[in-house]
């Protein structure tokens, strides 16, 4: 053997075990991906520089000028979100709702990531608005902003983002909250929640019904005939029908309505407008039927 080769020899194992036990460690240690965080839309120096003229436009007190600004903001699209929603304020002199007229018109269910960027801001009406499109958009992977702002200050923030994590996560705790409003503010917030609830039905729900059905309150049973048309599956019927026979009218009818919602995707009646001779009829129908 050669000087050369024997050197060669002696060097290419030592130059090769490292390399060979980088590749063994790599196939130990799992890739760490960095976590990537969302972006709204950039527009070009030019747009941005207009957009913010016309967004200060839009706080005009003439109603052409705002027309004017609303026009050009909506076609400058949601690259305009970022800058609409630090334009936020609680001082009196806003413009927010002229802001939320524009965004209700260009922010979509995919913006949800985005929209959640500004679920820390300052601005409690800011907040507020955030929830509501989170909570209402109901996208999955917003778990943690939804429980984070369930702590918040502002009694609102917290509820809308029950909302969100009733519909996106089953969550027990959430549902408890709104359950609780429910119970003393349905008048105010029934229609809300059924909305915002809307196809959130699941028989993962079914746990938290079973316990609701154990209290022997009257009020509790109301409420939860009432919320369980946006939670409750059909084949959750079994589980009304034994207020079908309630001694007190009142839950009779909650439960004719909660069946005509879950079983037959029928709107509820208004309670004023049925009668006794109505309640008794229709209980029977739906004994018959269920």
């Amino acid at each position: 053997m050669t000087r050369q080769a024997w050197l060669l020899a002696l060097v290419l194992p030592i130059a090769a075990a490292p390399a060979l036990s980088q590749a063994a460690q790599d196939k130990k240690t799992p890739k760490q991906h960095k976590t990537v965080v969302p972006r709204w839309p950039e527009l070009s120096k030019a747009d941005r520089t207009l957009g913010r003229k016309w967004l200060k436009l839009l706080a005009s007190k003439k109603e052409k000028t705002r027309q004017k600004a609303t026009d050009e903001l909506l076609a400058l699209g949601v690259g305009m979100g970022d800058l609409m929603f630090k334009r936020m304020t609680d001082s009196p002199r806003n413009f927010n709702e002229q802001i939320v007229f524009v965004l209700e018109q260009i922010l979509k269910p995919s913006h949800s990531a985005l929209i959640a960027l500004h679920a820390s801001h300052k601005s409690t009406f800011a907040r507020r608005y955030v929830f509501k499109k989170l909570a209402m958009f109901g996208q999955n992977g917003l778990t943690p902003v939804f429980k984070k702002a369930r702590k918040d200050k502002d009694i609102e923030v917290s509820y809308y983002a029950s909302l969100g994590l009733v519909k996106t996560a089953h969550d027990f705790d959430a549902l408890d909250q709104i359950f609780k409003r429910c119970e003393e503010e349905w008048g105010e917030i029934g229609d809300e929640v059924s909305r915002y609830l809307a196809d959130s039905r699941s028989e993962k729900f079914r746990p938290w019904i079973h316990k609701k059905l154990a209290s022997k309150e009257i009020t509790e049973h109301i409420a939860l005939l009432r919320v369980m048309r946006s939670i409750a599956p059909k084949e959750s019927k079994s589980l009304v029908r034994r207020f079908l026979d309630s001694e007190h009218s009142i839950l009779k009818k909650e439960a004719i309505n909660t069946l005509r919602v879950i079983v037959d995707g029928k709107k509820p009646i208004p309670l004023k407008k049925i009668t006794v001779f109505q309640i008794i009829k229709m209980a029977k129908e739906w004994k018959a039927r269920i």
